[in-house]
């Protein structure tokens, strides 16, 4: 289904945005406080977008069990 090849993408997403950040946050930087708290922010939003994408793949496998029951 369509939808899964989607949010298997987001999961991609996440997962780079999550590396990037991860990787900024372990060299210091002199703006070391700003640079934190964009990270964390940053980081919340990977975690959601992870969080959402899964939900959409469980989400589309329910659809797809009922249309087959359905049909079945």
């Amino acid at each position: 289904m369509q939808l899964t090849g989607i949010a298997l993408e987001g999961l991609r997403q996440a997962e780079a945005k999550l590396d990037s950040v991860a990787r900024r946050t372990a060299t210091p930087s002199p703006e070391d406080s700003v640079q934190l708290s964009r990270n964390a922010v940053e980081l919340i939003e990977a975690k959601n977008a992870y969080a959402a994408n899964l939900k959409l793949i469980t989400s589309a496998e329910q659809v797809e069990d009922h249309i087959l029951d359905i049909l079945g």
